[in-house]
């Protein structure tokens, strides 16, 4: 919604009369937008990137333990990490989840109105669909890692 805004307030600026600069000024809003919200995937990317790697670490630890109940704490000390973690993330997660199910019928739209448009105005929402949907791959292997733990 402020990428709307901002668009619509530049566009009742009165020295924009040609389509070519408007084109331009979509371009760059759409890019600049774009880039705020690969910003957040990005963060969370990172988050999910440490949370697998913990897991794996974890994992690793597990064959040098001797003790089941230092295991056991450990486990438990782990889930509850992951357990913070994802809370911190999950508002986050669904407001991308939000934007992934308006950004693939607008880019849809956009490629279908385009009538030989270039296709370089489309590569920022391209960006945020393929950086979602990555994001979302790296989250569902932290919850398939978890599965295969040996606790």
């Amino acid at each position: 919604t402020l990428a709307t805004c901002v668009w619509n307030s530049l566009l009742d600026a009165k020295d924009l009369g040609d389509i070519a600069g408007r084109g331009v000024l979509h371009t760059a809003v759409i890019s600049i937008f774009s880039g705020f919200i690969l910003s957040f995937v990005y963060g969370i990317v990172h988050v999910c990137r440490s949370l697998t790697i913990m897991i794996d670490a974890f994992c690793c630890d597990v064959v040098h333990q001797e003790s089941p109940q230092k295991v056991a704490h450990i486990w438990n000390m782990t889930q509850a990490i992951l357990r913070k973690a994802s809370l911190s993330v999950e508002h986050c997660l669904l407001g991308l989840c939000i934007v992934l199910v308006f950004a693939v019928p607008l880019l849809l739209l956009d490629f279908l109105q385009s009538d030989g448009a270039p296709i370089l105005t489309m590569i920022p929402t391209l960006c945020v669909t393929c950086g979602v949907l990555y994001l979302m791959l790296l989250a569902s292997t932290i919850s398939e890692q978890c599965t295969r733990v040996p606790a």
